[in-house]
């Protein structure tokens, strides 16, 4: 696992790129910029000891402000019972937020249950023209009504293959991502994992301190 601290460089992003325009070279690296900004800011509120789902919630609110357009979601399993849980911004519209926590976990039709399944990023650019015709799921069924027409995921994975659910962005018009916003995702995704897997890793080493706490509480009493 790579030093907590705040950094110049990313987390799970390449910077290498093939030769582009002057134009978008600098866009890139305005994005690369933002992306490095945004990240220490999460790795701030991990120093500070923050709730899990309240760093979560960060990420997903600077995923929105890297991919234009986006409302972004993750969706992980809980740490203590393998529940899904759903972590989204204020600009998911609520209804279809209720749908995306009704996905069942072997969904293998939907961008953000599938990415999971399948450990690598799953993108439908027309999700309207994708609805089965036997049984869709309830984040396809109200797509139309929420507006929603293209959905992404990119799985979460980190140390040792380890899988942590998926990172999901919906528009409300039909694309597929570019590919620099392909490795934007990437990078997105690779923080994520990373605030997971510290996060928990902190909250072990408190709970196990307050175990020890209490035992030797318990030893003090006993020899008394």
């Amino acid at each position: 696992m790579q030093p907590l601290d705040q950094t110049e460089t990313t987390i799970g992003l390449d910077l290498a790129a093939p030769p582009q325009s002057a134009s978008q070279d600098a866009d890139n690296q305005e994005r690369f910029a933002l992306f490095v900004k945004q990240q220490n800011k999460v790795l701030s509120l991990i120093l500070s000891g923050t709730p899990l789902e309240r760093v979560l919630f960060k990420v997903a609110d600077i995923s929105e402000s890297i991919i234009e357009g986006a409302f972004c979601c993750i969706h992980t399993p809980d740490a203590e019972n393998g529940d899904p849980v759903l972590v989204a911004t204020r600009r998911l519209p609520p209804g279809y937020r209720d749908a995306l926590e009704r996905l069942q976990p072997d969904q293998a039709d939907f961008p953000l249950t599938a990415a999971s399944l399948e450990a690598r990023p799953s993108f439908t650019a027309d999700l309207l023209a994708s609805i089965p015709d036997e049984n869709p799921c309830p984040a396809h069924e109200t797509a139309p009504v929420y507006d929603i027409r293209a959905a992404w995921a990119q799985p979460l994975i980190g140390e040792a293959d380890k899988p942590y659910g998926a990172l999901g962005f919906f528009f409300r018009a039909a694309r597929s991502p570019s590919r620099l916003e392909e490795r934007l995702l990437e990078g997105l995704a690779g923080l994520a994992c990373f605030a997971i897997e510290h996060t928990r890793s902190r909250q072990a080493l408190d709970d196990a301190d307050r175990r020890f706490a209490a035992l030797e509480r318990i030893e003090r009493q006993l020899n008394h």
